[in-house]
């Protein structure tokens, strides 16, 4: 006599069928899984982008601000000091504009972390009419995990020294 608990109950599913709903589980979770992963891809991905980003508009911001900054100096202050570190006699073929006590021409500035190298050069030139334009350049360079880079912005105006 056999006991009722260990008979065997007819499956509602056909033989065939049987051993399928593992085989779909293990591809849900495979595409699942590789959902997941890409997911976080991306999100590292865009991460990476923000930090980039983020440094770029920090050196714009000092290179700007250092613009506005020789811009706003009266005529006869907007020069290099000679003596400081980073002077040099021409740039870009145009002679430097030396003034005593001017700015420094090299200069290492730290901001959220990172360590920005702002290069300011003025220089002299001749306009057409014979009257004398100062050229200011700054240049911010920095380096991070992606790279150096760096940003150059130029300004000028009319030396009335």
């Amino acid at each position: 006599m056999v006991c009722s608990s260990l008979r065997r109950f007819p499956s509602p599913r056909p033989r065939e069928d049987r051993g399928r709903t593992v085989v779909e589980a293990v591809v849900a979770m495979a595409i699942v899984l590789v959902a997941a992963a890409s997911w976080m891809t991306l999100n590292q991905s865009s991460g990476a982008a923000q930090e980039a980003t983020a440094g770029r508009r920090e050196g714009l911001a000092l290179a700007r601000s250092e613009i506005e900054f020789i811009t706003g100096l009266a005529p006869g202050q907007a020069g290099l000091d000679p003596t400081a570190d980073g002077w040099e006699a021409t740039f870009e073929g145009s002679p430097m504009v030396a003034v005593a006590d001017g700015l420094v021409g090299n200069e290492a500035v730290e901001v959220g972390g990172e360590t920005y190298t702002i290069v300011r050069r003025v220089v002299l030139e001749e306009s057409a009419g014979g009257a004398n334009w100062k050229r200011y350049t700054v240049s911010v360079s920095w380096s991070d995990r992606f790279g150096s880079h760096e940003i150059r912005l130029d300004g000028g105006g009319l030396d009335g020294a």
